[in-house]
């Protein structure tokens, strides 16, 4: 299941892409909301976050507003999201090349814009790879094999006499000469 954050202050424009989302992806997906930059923080800090949906204009009192840049460079700074997809809409075209070059955007939409457009944009976004991805595996020789072991797969592990047993939903595998000291490093 992927999850796509839409941060956007127009409440038509998020509600009509999220329903547009639901009904291409069914329920493949889970659609989060923002208005403001606090509730964008929060939630990408309590899910993995696939592709980010962000508005460039998010307060439109305050003259010059560009803080869905802002929110953009932040997220940038999180390694978990160094590289995932960003798509900005907005209805500026100045700051294009810089969302491009610096902010590293997946891809930009311009307003207004067809749902169509979004929908096949955001479909390319959810397929690119995540480099958080390759960090939910562990790695253990064994007898001279390399295993692959997915995190989500292990029950628990046990360490008794020199010996580190994981217990996983379909098997078991006993590595010899591991600590958990070692295993956590």
């Amino acid at each position: 299941m992927k999850n796509i954050l839409i941060i956007e202050d127009n409440t038509i424009t998020s509600k009509g892409m999220s329903d547009a989302l639901y009904r291409e992806f069914n329920q493949n997906i889970n659609v989060y909301i923002a208005k403001k930059i606090e509730e964008a923080y929060t939630i990408s800090l309590l899910n993995r976050i696939d592709v980010f949906i962000i508005d460039i204009i998010l307060d439109t009192h305050t003259v010059s507003d560009v803080s869905g840049l802002k929110l953009a460079e932040q997220i940038r700074k999180n390694e978990i999201y160094a590289f995932t997809p960003i798509i900005f809409i907005t209805v500026l075209t100045d700051p294009e090349l810089y969302t491009y070059r610096d902010l590293h955007a997946f891809a930009y939409l311009e307003k207004p814009f067809s749902m169509q457009d979004a929908i096949r944009i955001i479909r390319k976004a959810l397929k690119a790879p995540s480099i958080i991805d390759d960090k939910r595996q562990f790695y253990f020789r064994k007898d001279g094999i390399l295993y692959a072991v997915k995190t989500d797969e292990i029950v628990y592990i046990q360490v008794r006499n020199h010996v580190m047993t994981i217990y996983m939903t379909e098997e078991i595998l006993e590595v010899p000469y591991i600590t958990i000291k070692k295993f956590l490093k």
